[in-house]
């Protein structure tokens, strides 16, 4: 189930056309950005972070998406997340770990960055 806290779309912003690598950098940094003040907002918010694993899970699964450069994007958020989240963070390492062996195992190169 997609994050109730995330409004739909945002997420989409991953696989969304882009012109430029340099464009799709953009968006990833900004998306990153957003995605951490996000959680830590909600979390302020509701004073919970339950919903830390959804929004998490679906950024997830972006790094199973078919194109290399929206894996890689995706892997991007989630270092943006755990950056943002820091040792809060550590609640979520052991659902994200197989995704992130998983991409780093991919052949692409990208992928692996």
């Amino acid at each position: 189930p997609p994050c109730p806290s995330l409004p739909p779309g945002v997420l989409d912003q991953l696989s969304g056309r882009t012109t430029t690598s340099r464009h799709r950098d953009r968006v990833t940094i900004a998306l990153g950005a957003l995605l951490g003040e996000l959680a830590v907002a909600v979390e302020a918010g509701t004073g919970s972070s339950l919903l830390w694993r959804p929004l998490n899970h679906q950024i997830l699964l972006r790094t199973r998406h078919d194109a290399g450069p929206v894996r890689t994007a995706a892997l991007k958020c989630c270092l943006a997340l755990a950056t943002r989240l820091g040792e809060q963070y550590n609640s979520l390492v052991p659902e994200s770990l197989p995704y992130v062996v998983e991409a780093l195992e991919d052949r692409e190169e990208e992928a692996e960055a």
